[in-house]
């Protein structure tokens, strides 16, 4: 999918993140503050930050922000390789009820998007034999949220292309909104790819799901490459980076 997109278009799709493990003493916040600024500064679609900093995050945006605050739910605590995961999975692995819970506190907190880590083993234990638990957990995650936007992080460098377009099905058969690559948290992972977001685009629109979005996130860090994604299908593009990614933009323009 090669279309033409402008620097401005690349900047409006960027959603600025703070999701760092180590990222939760006293100053983070400080660092979240400064996140909100520029996002705002930039106007970039979202700031995208874990759950102690929602209170934070929502505070610094204001209420009638046109910046989306984006909140993250069952996200892994510590970066880990593939291997680790294997051997001890960890990715979305997380209670139900606990996600439950987390998404009822961003609902009170202000949280106007929710980024929902799957569960990355039981789906593929559910390819495996056959299982209804990733469905009935989607659904349930659906119906808590109400009306609040899901974007459903899959974890692609987990996953095989089969994979990857079996968890895109289903999610769409439950009501997510958004396709998300990745947390940016497996460190020998490529993260999101142009392949990746055809491979989820072609999905998506092969399913009837053309209005279902995609964010690229993991391992983002150029216009260049943001540019590409888009380009791919991507309709969000989350990063740490996005200071630099629309300083780039903004220069294409001078």
């Amino acid at each position: 999918m090669i279309k033409t997109i402008t620097p401005e278009t690349v900047v409006k799709a960027l959603e600025h993140t703070l999701l760092r493990w180590d990222c939760k003493d006293p100053e983070s916040h400080r660092l979240v503050e400064r996140l909100c600024q520029e996002a705002t500064q930039y106007g970039f679609a979202a700031v995208c930050v874990r759950p102690i900093h929602f209170t934070t995050a929502r505070y610094a945006l204001g209420a009638t922000s046109v910046v989306a605050l984006a909140g993250v739910v069952g996200f892994p605590e510590n970066p880990l390789t593939k291997a680790i995961e294997k051997a001890h999975p960890i990715i979305g692995a997380v209670n139900s009820t606990t996600k439950l819970q987390e998404i009822s506190s961003a609902q009170m907190e202000g949280v106007d998007e929710l980024d929902v880590v799957m569960n990355n083993a039981y789906f593929k234990t559910d390819v495996e034999v056959g299982g209804t638990f990733t469905a009935e957990e989607f659904t349930g995650l659906r119906t808590c949220a109400d009306d609040l936007p899901i974007k459903l992080i899959l974890e692609t460098d987990l996953l095989t292309p089969e994979e990857i377009k079996q968890a895109v099905t289903i999610a769409v058969n439950c009501g997510i909104d958004t396709i998300k690559t990745s947390t940016g948290f497996i460190t020998d992972g490529v993260g999101a790819t142009v392949e990746t977001i055809e491979l989820i685009r072609e999905t998506l629109d092969g399913l009837g799901a053309t209005h279902v979005g995609i964010k690229a996130s993991g391992g983002v860090k150029t216009y260049t490459q943001a540019l590409a994604l888009i380009q791919a299908g991507a309709t969000r593009i989350g990063s740490s980076n996005c200071v630099a990614i629309a300083e780039e933009a903004m220069a294409l323009l001078a």
